[in-house]
């Protein structure tokens, strides 16, 4: 079985990044917004547009979609991340399985460095960086990269990483870190599994693999 992980929202915690690039897009102070303000309102199923159309009472320009996609990757943002899974758990895992870490970044180097900074630098060999600039989607490069004949599975938050689960001898496990709730997801991903942490999934997986190997 090959495992694939999604990485923002699935093993390291956004809501502080996001809420902070939020609101340095829409000039906004932080005092006005809290993290767990921001979490429901994208929870309930509102975009960034939709919250800074709330709070500032009209559409946001261009502007703001600009200085969003440049702050996202910053190293000021990004160091706002936090790991959602031990990161010795988390490495012991890519040791014993054939897993990689496939997300969507503009800047593999960033992200690189980040993994350092998080004291998970050893998946870096087993990251792949797609830029979404240039590819489709992360289901049409799944499908074209891997070899399915002995099952692959991907952990993820949004729709992009359940889509993954619809490919044969595949199959999807919605982690419920991200900016998607499992209602939104459900809805239109029925053949995904819950877990409500990666650490939960990973549980899992491997009371599963024990029961197989015990049988």
């Amino acid at each position: 079985m090959t495992y694939l992980f999604d990485f923002d929202g699935t093993i390291v915690d956004v809501w502080r990044r996001y809420r902070y690039v939020f609101c340095c897009s829409a000039d906004i102070d932080p005092s006005e917004l809290s993290v767990k303000e921001y979490r429901e309102l994208r929870r309930s199923e509102m975009r960034d547009a939709d919250i800074f159309n709330l709070m500032k009472g009209s559409p946001p320009s261009e502007r703001f979609s600009e200085k969003k996609r440049s702050l996202l990757e910053s190293p000021e943002a990004l160091a706002l991340d936090s790991l959602l899974i031990p990161s010795p758990r988390l490495l012991r895992w890519f040791a014993s399985h054939d897993a990689y870490v496939v997300t969507m970044r503009r800047s593999k180097k960033s992200l690189i460095r980040q993994l350092a900074n998080l004291s998970i630098g050893d998946i870096a060999r087993r990251t792949i960086v797609l830029n979404p600039d240039k590819v489709k989607s992360k289901w049409d490069w799944v499908e074209h990269s891997f070899d399915f004949a002995d099952g692959v599975k991907i952990f993820g938050d949004s729709k992009a990483d359940m889509a993954v689960g619809q490919l044969a001898n595949a199959s999807a496990v919605f982690v419920d870190t991200g900016l998607f709730g499992w209602g939104e997801i459900v809805s239109s991903c029925p053949w995904c599994e819950y877990a409500e942490s990666l650490l939960a999934a990973l549980d899992r997986e491997d009371a599963l693999n024990n029961g197989v190997q015990g049988s």
